[in-house]
C-alpha cells in the first residue's frame, strides 16, 4: 500500500474545502499571501489522522471535515511563524513566507490565518451542535498552548545552547510540539466527533507518543541526510539554525571535550553568521559518533513500540481505515519528505 497516496486521497477531501474558507476579496494582494503555503500542500498528516481515525471508529466523515479542515489551517499559520523563529530559508520547495513578503506580512498572515481556523471551528455548531463544538476547541486550546509551551523550550535552549542538553530535555520538547499537537490531538478529535467512549481511546495517548517521537526523530535525520528536493526543505537547515536534536543530544554525549566546545560555539552562532565549514564539521561528526545512526534506531524502536500498542488496542476492530492507520507507522520511518 503507497501510503503517500493514500494521504494523497484524504488530502483532496480537505483541501478544496480549505481554500474555500480563506475569502477572495479586497485587499485582494492580502487574501493572495493567504493561499501561499495552503497552495503548496503539506502532506496533511493531521487532517488525514482525524478522518482516518472517525472513519476506523465508525463515524461520519462529514460531521469530522470541518475539524479536518481546522487542524490543517493550524498548520499553515504555526509554519509560518515557525519559519520566522528559525529564519528557515525553504518551505515545501519554495522560499519560506517571510523571505518573499518580509517579517511584518508574514507574521500578519499567520495571525489572518489563525482566525480563519477559529471560524472554521466555529462552523461546527451546524453539524455537530454546541456541546461538542466547544468541546473541540477546548481540545484544540490545550493542544496549541502545550505547543507553544514546547515552541518556547526549543527556541531558548536554541538560543541559549543548553550545553547538557539530553535525550530526555529533547524527549520533552517533542511530546509537546509533535506527539501531541500532530498525533495525539487529531486522533481524539477524530474519535470524540464518532462518538467513542473514552475508554476506547485510552490507546491514543501512548501511541501518539511513541509514534509522534519517531516521526520527529525520522524528520531530523532526514534534515541531515535526505534530498532537498524531495524533502523539501534546506538540508542541514537544523545545523544551520541551531536546532537540538536527538542526534545533537548523542554527538555532544559521545565526542571529546574539545569537539564538544567547537560544536557549541558553532551552535551559538547566529545562522547567518554560519559558515559552510561550520555545518560540515558538525555533521562530520555526528556521522563519526553514528549519531544519526543511533536517532534511527531511536526512530525505529519507538514505532515498533507505537505497532505493538496500536495492534493490541484496535484487536477488535477490522476495517479498511485501520489498516490505513498501520500503515502509517511503516511511512513514518521510511519516508523520504
Amino acid at each position: 500500500m503507497d501510503f503517500l497516496k493514500i494521504l494523497e486521497e484524504y488530502r483532496e477531501k480537505v483541501f478544496d474545502k480549505l481554500i474555500e474558507e480563506i475569502p477572495q476579496k479586497e485587499p485582494a494582494d492580502h487574501y493572495k499571501i493567504l493561499m501561499e503555503y495552503p497552495l503548496r500542500k503539506g502532506k496533511y498528516l493531521r487532517p488525514f489522522l482525524v478522518l482516518s481515525t472517525n472513519e476506523m471508529f465508525g463515524g461520519d466523515a462529514d460531521k469530522a471535515i470541518n475539524t479536518a479542515v481546522a487542524m490543517q489551517l493550524s498548520e499553515e499559520w504555526i509554519l509560518i511563524h515557525d519559519d520566522i523563529e528559525d529564519d528557515s530559508d525553504i518551505r515545501r520547495g519554495k522560499p519560506a513566507l517571510h523571505k518573499i513578503y518580509g517579517i511584518p506580512i508574514a507574521v500578519n498572515a499567520g495571525d489572518a490565518l489563525y482566525l480563519i481556523m477559529m471560524n472554521v471551528l466555529r462552523k461546527n455548531r451546524e453539524i455537530l451542535g454546541d456541546d461538542m463544538t466547544f468541546e473541540i476547541i477546548d481540545i484544540m486550546y490545550n493542544s496549541l498552548e502545550r505547543t507553544a509551551a514546547g515552541q518556547y523550550l526549543e527556541i531558548y535552549w536554541t538560543e541559549n545552547v543548553k550545553e547538557d542538553f539530553s535525550d530526555g530535555d529533547f524527549y520533552n520538547i517533542v511530546e509537546g510540539k509533535t506527539c501531541l499537537y500532530s498525533i495525539i490531538t487529531p486522533m481524539i478529535l477524530g474519535a470524540k466527533i464518532a462518538g467513542v467512549d473514552a475508554e476506547m481511546t485510552k490507546f491514543i495517548q501512548p501511541f501518539g507518543d511513541a509514534i509522534g517521537k519517531a516521526f520527529q526523530i525520522q524528520d531530523d535525520v532526514l534534515n541531515l541526510t535526505g534530498d532537498e528536493k524531495i524533502y523539501g526543505k534546506e538540508i542541514a537547515g537544523d545545523i544551520r539554525e541551531g536546532k537540538l536534536t536527538l542526534i545533537f543530544a548523542d554527538v555532544i554525549r559521545k565526542c571529546t571535550a574539545s569537539e564538544k566546545k567547537k560544536v557549541i560555539e558553532i551552535y551559538r552562532k547566529k545562522r547567518t553568521d554560519k559558515t559552510d565549514d561550520d555545518v560540515r564539521y558538525v555533521l562530520n561528526l555526528m556521522k563519526k559518533y553514528k549519531s544519526i545512526d543511533y536517532a534511527r534506531e531511536k526512530a525505529n524502536e519507538f514505532a515498533n513500540k507505537a505497532r505493538e500498542i496500536f495492534t493490541g488496542a484496535t484487536a477488535d476492530i477490522n476495517n479498511d481505515s485501520k489498516n490505513v492507520l498501520l500503515n502509517l507507522i511503516d511511512f513514518i520511518i521510511t519516508r523520504k519528505v
